[in-house]
């Protein structure tokens, strides 16, 4: 090869790297900058992103039942914390310049802020150092301390160690513990709702996350001298429940009581405008505080006055006396022959509790015979009996809302009723319901015959303190005719404040009542159980023109008695009488002595070690 080839050789190499290099920084500087630069940019910028706070849940007047605290943790970045840095100090009025560890020079400080042994804070960080020392993974952000206070935060960050940092993390708090929490429900390990409002309103009560960017330097360090981006999260929205808290305090105050009288398996207790449907307390036993989730067992989270279906007993009774009177089939006045306490249907025996004769359609009620009912039942027809049921909600979901199952009942269909089923479904066996079905089927009868849809959300507020969403009563159906709903209030009347009914110790001190007793043998395989029964009561307050419904329900009492009227009576009548007090509704019965120092007191002030830096 000549030497002339040789050069030529070389110079077609070089201009062809030449080419090579140029068509690279071509692609890199005009195809490619866009991409090249986003990268370079991200990688001196770091996104830190700030989750929007959870909405607020409050009662009917604004009473916080649920809110998100902030709680401080104070976490260590060990990188770099172990190295040597000047520090000048005086000595004797002379400036003299020393070589210190950060980490001998602020661990001590720390410990003293945080009264805390320093040596526990120092071994923490040795652990991660000598990682970094091995080259082993290191966690980038030692615990050094849990639920800092506020003033500690400020004296920590005072000391300007960028090595420092104090992380926000949000906590949800229920500040009044066990009160209502079966209805508001909690959060489940991501933070979203598991149970109660908190699960139904989720969307309305999550926030929206924002975020910030800080500029970093090339050890991912914030660069102070430079600005950041910033997108501000938003908070949730608040919900309103139709709960009014002092309501919801005055029933588990009582239920409480009744607790401990009775020694129930469980007890629950429901409270209800007839007029609209809005629930003002729904209380359970057993309680439960999620505050200490931990210590809760799973039975005791059920909304049992949803989740929990029983046979009803005689408070089953109502449906058939006031489709029989909307169909004239019978007047309140009708006589019916009662069978001398004993009744002969289909192989099998009704038995009233004494040898009733003729009775009338209010005394049936007044002294629940069993016998009256079936044959009120008998006039009606299956069918008949079957559609009024449906008309007043039994076999049907009510569809609150509350975030958990809600039992439907058991409303067997026609094709499943046997010969004898006419007689007993009347009287409250073999069919189940829950509390708040029974709840709204009374309301039927206090609101002037019509159907309406249970309601726990009144509205949905949004950071402005605006109405956004508004949930409005709804009337579903007109059951019966007002005036049948008046012959069976004043039957029911009866049953409270004659002589010889059933419910005399439901009586409420001051107020006209009217309602039912209740005292059904639970059932288990192969037939009832012998001792163990469901007794309730359930009425409305005042007779005339009612502002309110209760239902007492207790299951498996072991006190002295197990009557509906004996059991769930006197705590029917002391939540009436407190509750009438606390609405103000005036007396329009002679008045005794109220109820010892209650009725009327605010709703008490939650606990204060948990309301620091709270969402309102």
């Amino acid at each position: 090869m000549t030497r002339q080839t040789s050069a030529s050789i070389i110079l077609f190499a070089l201009c062809l790297g030449f080419t090579a290099v140029s068509a690279r920084l071509v692609q890199l500087q005009l195809i490619q900058h866009e991409h090249f630069a986003k990268k370079a940019d991200a990688n001196h910028w770091r996104r830190q992103v700030l989750p929007g706070r959870r909405g607020i849940i409050v009662d009917t007047h604004g009473s916080l039942l649920a809110r998100t605290l902030i709680k401080y943790d104070l976490r260590l970045d060990p990188k770099d914390f172990g190295k040597e840095v000047d520090r000048v100090r005086m000595v004797d009025g002379k400036r003299k310049v020393e070589r210190v560890r950060i980490v001998d020079e602020v661990l001590p400080k720390i410990a003293e802020i945080l009264n805390a042994p320093e040596m526990e804070m120092r071994n923490a960080f040795l652990a991660e150092h000598n990682k970094e020392l091995a080259r082993q993974p290191i966690n980038r952000r030692v615990l050094l301390a849990r639920d800092i206070t506020e003033q500690q935060v400020a004296e920590i960050r005072a000391l300007k160690a960028h090595n420092l940092v104090i992380e926000e993390r949000p906590v949800r708090d229920w500040p009044y513990g066990p009160l209502a929490s079966h209805v508001i429900g909690y959060l489940g390990p991501e933070g979203t709702g598991a149970m109660g409002v908190e699960k139904e309103m989720e969307e309305q009560l999550k926030g929206v996350a924002g975020y910030q960017e800080m500029e970093t330097d090339r050890q991912r360090r914030e660069i102070a001298a430079f600005g950041k981006r910033y997108v501000a999260p938003q908070q949730g929205k608040t919900v309103v429940l139709t709960l009014d808290a002092v309501i919801q305090t005055i029933v588990e105050e009582e239920m409480a009581h009744l607790v401990n009288e009775n020694k129930p398996s469980a007890a629950y207790v429901v409270v209800m405008r007839p007029k609209t449907g809005e629930i003002l307390a729904m209380a359970n036993y057993p309680t439960c505080d999620f505050n200490n989730r931990k210590d809760i067992a799973p039975e005791a989270m059920r909304n049992r006055c949803m989740t929990d279906q029983f046979e009803p007993g005689s408070t089953f009774k109502i449906i058939a006396m006031a489709a029989g009177l909307n169909e004239g089939l019978i007047k309140p006045t009708s006589n019916i022959f009662c069978e001398n306490g004993q009744y002969f249907y289909a192989s099998h025996v009704l038995r009233d509790h004494a040898a009733y004769g003729m009775l009338s359609v209010n005394e049936i009620m007044k002294v629940s015979s069993n016998i009256g009912t079936a044959k009120v039942a008998q006039m009606l027809g299956a069918d008949q009996l079957f559609y009024y049921c449906q008309l007043f909600g039994i076999g049907q979901q009510t569809g609150l809302f509350t975030g958990q199952r809600e039992a439907p009942g058991t409303l067997h269909p026609l094709n499943r009723w046997h010969k004898v089923t006419i007689v007993q479904v009347p009287m409250g066996q073999g069919v189940a319901v829950t509390a708040l079905q029974m709840t709204q089927a009374f309301a039927v009868i206090a609101n002037g015959g019509k159907f309406v849809a249970p309601q726990i959300i009144k509205e949905v507020r949004d950071g402005e303190n605006q109405v956004i969403q508004p949930f409005e009563p709804r009337i579903v159906r007109q059951v019966v005719s007002a005036r049948v709903a008046k012959q069976v209030t004043d039957a029911l009347r009866d049953v409270v404040d004659a002589e010889g009914g059933t419910g005399s110790l439901a009586r409420v001190n001051g107020y006209s009542s009217a309602g039912k007793t209740g005292t059904a043998q639970k059932a288990g395989r192969g037939g009832y159980v012998k001792g163990k029964y469901v007794s309730s009561f359930i009425g409305f307050v005042p007779a005339e023109n009612p502002e309110f419904v209760v239902s007492v329900i207790v299951d498996e009492p072991s006190g002295p008695g197990h009557y509906g009227g004996a059991v769930s009576g006197p705590t029917f009548s002391r939540i009436s009488e407190r509750v009438a007090r606390y609405l103000n509704i005036p007396p329009d019965q002679p008045v005794r002595e109220p109820v010892p120092g209650k009725g009327t007191k605010p709703l008490p002030e939650p606990d204060r070690t948990r309301t620091q830096q709270a969402t309102l």
